[in-house]
């Protein structure tokens, strides 16, 4: 078939821009391409003809907009076969999108009807009706969200409303996204630097790049002028800047300053704090820039449970976030609070603090981990670990090698046997060393694997719903489970529920879940398709040679060498009769039979043959 050769890099563009906020998007009402001799035209997915067939090459749609040729001339049309525009080089389509943060309630809108179309490495931008919403001659385009679009030119960048009108024209070097509802610019300024001698005696100037920063709306205007050297983005109505090196300040949105411009070093605590650095020590404020401590700690680290960590005199401690000391100040480290206790270290052994300074377990352990569920982990040594709860009190005894948490809420440990067991969400022990490999539960259910290498299914209660008598287990995600044992050199396979019920004999050969809810199933060399119930579809006993996943809807069938299409009912959708089948982008199947005619399968399953 005679495709622009454009549509050949539509897959790899789709990779590339699925990376960039850019997304194809799949047009499931696409016209479908239509061959009548050597021209090429469009049909509907009910095979009528739609566009002529005239063209000598055509591409598939995207949001509305195709690229064809006809001769030299390269043509933009649309659904009704409208020529758009028409360029004298090649041109490549691609869906453009950008998400949109509404104020407050935080909302995502995906804009997904725009077409980017390039020509010559250079971009522009239509909608699906065919309007050129920004001309084809920049070098890059970048949704910025909220309706903008970020055109690039002579390695300058402007702003565009999403729909063609140009707010900002090309002039800053970078244009950062909005947060906070400002979006922070930079322009770069070549400061001269003096002279040098060249080797000619001649004497040439050299200079080096100044950035200045400044905050724009989403109106493009510069709602705080281009004069910072250094500027953060803007968080809870503040952004850190700077106009001299290692002089910080503090700006609101309407560029007051709410701390002067003096100071070391500024950074951002949590959610409505500052720290910071006079030349040699930190200090806590407001985001309004009122002082809360002293200038007096070497560090301070993140707000957890209203509490700051502070390094004083070469020790931690924690304080309120009014900047009051709520705990000594003479750990060799402190850790983050979870369930209200923090881990601290003092004469290198572990112990747990409350949020009020409290030594709830004093320091005594060889490692201590965060509190989860009301308990924790601690080591006594190496090979000895156990659980204690909120108030340091032994919920399981310190007898056990390793302890790994689950997603669960329960815990698998290794004993000093070496063997696997498992804990439940309150740290007791349900089930005991016994297992050479208890998995990481993925869901309710794990495998497990006996002493003599049997494998099984436990719950997370610690009961075995599928006993260790398999030599192969597969937990298929969302479905039943399959079995296998080995005899006469050979693993047979069966299909089993969750709960050990049978729904399929272990006799087959080979049971594959296929992740679209279907199984192939091979007996004598020969495949079925069956659900996940164990029930086989299509006709009573059909088989074929191989079956493959094509994608959510279709699996490709082989006999005798030519593949064929069922659906995921099972039902034939085309007969074992094609060279090739292949799935493309858009959510069509172009297949080819034997003589080299060539068609469409389209998303419901229609089967197109171009032709007279």
């Amino acid at each position: 078939m005679k495709l622009s050769s454009a549509f050949s890099l539509i897959f790899v563009v789709f990779l590339i821009l699925f990376h960039t906020s850019m997304t194809f998007v799949q047009d499931m009402s696409s016209l479908i391409p239509f061959r009548s001799g050597n021209q090429w035209g469009y049909a509907d997915q009910s095979g009528s003809l739609v566009i002529p067939a005239k063209y000598d090459e055509v591409g598939f749609f995207c949001n509305g907009l195709a690229q064809v040729k006809s001769g030299s001339q390269y043509i933009l049309i649309d659904k009704e076969g409208k020529e758009i525009n028409t360029f004298d080089a090649a041109i490549e389509l691609s869906s453009f999108s950008q998400d949109y943060q509404g104020e407050g309630d935080m909302r995502l809108v995906s804009l997904y009807e725009l077409v980017e179309v390039t020509k010559e490495n250079k971009r522009g931008l239509y909608d699906e009706e065919g309007t050129l919403l920004i001309p084809i001659e920049y070098d890059e385009l970048m949704p910025l969200g909220n309706d903008l679009v970020v055109a690039k030119k002579d390695n300058k960048k402007g702003i565009f409303h999403v729909k063609g009108v140009e707010l900002v024209k090309p002039k800053y070097h970078d244009i950062y996204p909005f947060k906070d509802g400002l979006a922070k610019v930079k322009v770069d300024s070549i400061k001269s630097s003096g002279s040098i001698p060249t080797k000619e005696g001649k004497y040439e100037y050299v200079g080096k790049k100044s950035a200045k920063y400044g905050y724009i709306d989403f109106k493009g205007q510069e709602v705080i002028p281009m004069k910072y050297t250094n500027a953060s983005d803007f968080k809870n109505g503040v952004a850190i800047v700077n106009e001299v090196l290692r002089k910080d300040g503090v700006i609101d949105k309407t560029g007051k300053v709410v701390v002067p411009l003096e100071y070391f070093s500024i950074g951002f605590v949590g959610e409505n704090h500052l720290k910071v650095r006079d030349e040699d020590h930190w200090a806590l404020f407001d985001r309004q820039g009122k002082q809360l401590s002293d200038f007096k700690y070497q560090d301070l680290r993140d707000v957890e449970d209203e509490r700051i960590a502070v390094k004083y005199n070469n020790q931690w401690g924690f304080i309120d976030i009014d900047g009051k000391e709520v705990s000594k100040m003479d750990y060799e480290e402190v850790y983050d609070f979870s369930e209200g206790r923090a881990v601290v270290r003092k004469d290198n052994v572990y112990g747990y603090i409350d949020v009020d300074g409290k030594e709830m377990v004093t320091p005594q352990y060889f490692t201590a981990l965060d509190y989860e569920n009301g308990w924790a982990i601690v080591k006594t040594d190496p090979q000895h670990q156990g659980v204690i709860d909120l108030e340091g009190e032994e919920i399981a005894q310190m007898d056990y090698r390793r302890i790994m948490r689950q997603p669960n809420g329960t815990s698998i440990f290794i004993g000093q046997d070496r063997f696997y067991g498992l804990l439940d969400v309150n740290g007791k022990e349900i089930v005991e060393e016994k297992y050479r490999v208890i998995e990481r539960f993925e869901s309710d259910f794990t495998k497990v694997t006996s002493n003599k290498r049997k494998f099984g299914l436990l719950a997370q209660d610690g009961k075995e719903v599928i006993p260790t008598e398999y030599d192969y287990l597969e937990v298929i995600d969302d479905g039943p489970v399959i079995v296998g044992r080995d005899k006469d050199k050979a693993t047979l396979f069966g299909l089993v529920g969750r709960n050990h019920g049978p729904l399929m004999p272990l006799e087959y050969e080979k049971i594959d879940a296929m992740k679209n809810g279907l199984l192939s199933v091979q007996k004598e060399g020969k495949k079925r398709l069956a659900d996940f119930g164990g029930n086989f579809l299509g006709k009573k006993k059909e088989t074929f040679e191989d079956i493959v996943l094509l994608n959510e809807h279709l699996s490709v069938i082989v006999e005798n060498g030519l593949k064929g299409l069922v659906d995921a009912s099972g039902a034939m959708v085309a007969t074992p009769q094609f060279v090739s089948v292949t799935a493309l982008p858009n959510g069509l199947v172009e297949v080819e039979k034997v003589d080299g005619e060539q068609g469409f399968v389209g998303v419901g399953g229609q089967l197109f043959f171009s032709g007279e």
